[in-house]
């Protein structure tokens, strides 16, 4: 995990604070690989679906620039609405009020928006990670979130060990090199061969 949650203890829940960090940054990391090994092997991981739920929001660089891709599930477990928010994706697999089964891939890890440091065209995986946010809230008469409460996801999934555990909200995939090509502007055949040379050789 590259950055955890950090809230006040409250009524048994982690509940955000005034300038706190209410969501966790995490990686893929395997301790045999290199930094840059990981990020590649992070980016393009699939993201899915714990439970059966619904998309309630889709950004491809829209207003929410700084948070690049990002997707919103959302479903109604216990007498609470639950939402969990997947930002800096690479690419986004459902659309807006479309229905996901557990362990349908919602979207792939990527590094679009503010992240740091920025991708270059040398080093294109450079700030890949995955900004998770968990929240609970009920739903007033008109159908608008009140009593919205941000709890620590790791609480909730196995987001530590991805690999293990009924729970999972992780799988890892190999992604496409056209996502890469296209999220770096790569067109040519010969700046397509030159990129794959490189991350052959230097990756």
């Amino acid at each position: 995990m590259s950055s955890g949650f950090s809230g006040s203890h409250c009524a048994g829940v982690q509940t955000i604070k005034q300038s706190s960090h209410d969501a966790i940054d995490f990686v893929i990391y395997n301790p045999k690989l290199s930094y840059r090994d990981n990020l590649r092997l992070t980016y393009g991981a699939q993201l899915v679906a714990p439970t059966d739920s619904r998309c309630v929001l889709v950004n491809n660089f829209g207003e929410m620039n700084d948070l690049g891709n990002g997707i919103d599930i959302e479903w109604n477990e216990d007498g609470y609405y639950w939402r969990l928010h997947f930002w800096h994706t690479c690419y986004n697999q459902l659309k807006l009020g479309e229905v996901a089964k557990e362990g349908t891939i919602v979207g792939l890890m990527g590094n679009t928006g503010f992240v740091n440091p920025k991708p270059t065209p040398t080093e294109p995986y450079n700030g890949t990670h995955c900004h998770m946010r968990f929240s609970r809230y009920e739903k007033d008469a008109w159908g608008g979130n009140i009593n919205i409460v941000s709890l620590d996801p790791t609480l909730y999934f196995d987001v530590i060990n991805p690999y293990q555990g009924d729970d999972s909200s992780l799988a890892v995939d190999v992604p496409p090199l056209k996502w890469a090509w296209n999220k770096l502007g790569i067109t040519s055949v010969l700046e397509k061969l030159i990129y794959m040379i490189n991350n052959i050789f230097n990756g």
